[in-house]
C-alpha cells in the first residue's frame, strides 16, 4: 500500500488506513509491483464490503501505482469499516485480496486560533491572530478563512 498508509501487504493481511468523515472522498493507492515478478493492472473493492451508500467513484492504474477513489455518503454512521480491496493481473489471472479499515469519526478538522502574545490592541488598531488547521482525516480538506468585525 502506498497511500494513506505506505505498509507492505500480504495476501489476506489487514492494514489500519485511517479516518474519514461523513459527505468525504478518500483514495486508496497501491504499487503495481505483486513482488512475484509481475504488474498488479486491476483493483476492485468489494462491493459486499463496502458499507451502505459508501460508493467507488473511480479506480486508476498508472505506471507505477493503482488507485481507488471512495466517497462516504453524508448520512453514514461512525464506526469502523473494514473495506476488502483486490488487486489482479488479468494476463496470468493472480489476485489477493487485503483489508482496509477505515475508521468514520466526526470532526476529522480541528481548527483553532490563538491571539499573538503581548498583543494588545487599542480601539482602531490591527490585532493578529495565528489559526491552525489539523485535517486528522486521509480526505483532503479545504479550509476558508475570513471575518467582519
Amino acid at each position: 500500500m502506498l497511500y494513506p498508509e505506505k505498509a507492505a501487504l500480504n495476501a489476506g493481511e489487514k492494514v489500519q488506513a485511517g479516518n474519514v468523515s461523513r459527505g468525504e472522498t478518500f483514495d486508496l493507492a497501491f504499487s503495481d509491483n505483486s513482488g512475484g515478478g509481475f504488474a498488479w493492472d486491476s483493483i476492485a473493492i468489494d462491493s459486499d464490503s463496502l458499507p451502505p451508500g459508501w460508493e467507488v467513484v473511480s479506480t486508476s492504474v498508472n505506471d507505477a501505482s493503482l488507485t481507488a477513489k471512495v466517497r462516504v455518503p453524508n448520512y453514514a454512521n461512525p464506526g469502523n469499516y473494514p473495506l476488502l480491496v483486490s488487486l489482479s493481473n488479468t494476463a496470468n489471472s493472480k489476485k489477493e485480496t487485503i483489508t482496509a479499515a477505515i475508521s468514520l469519526k466526526e470532526n476529522t478538522l480541528d481548527v483553532s486560533f490563538a491571539r499573538g502574545a503581548g498583543n494588545v490592541a487599542n480601539a482602531g488598531e490591527k490585532v493578529f491572530y495565528k489559526a491552525i488547521a489539523t485535517n486528522n482525516s486521509i480526505a483532503p480538506e479545504t479550509v476558508k478563512l475570513s471575518a467582519n468585525l
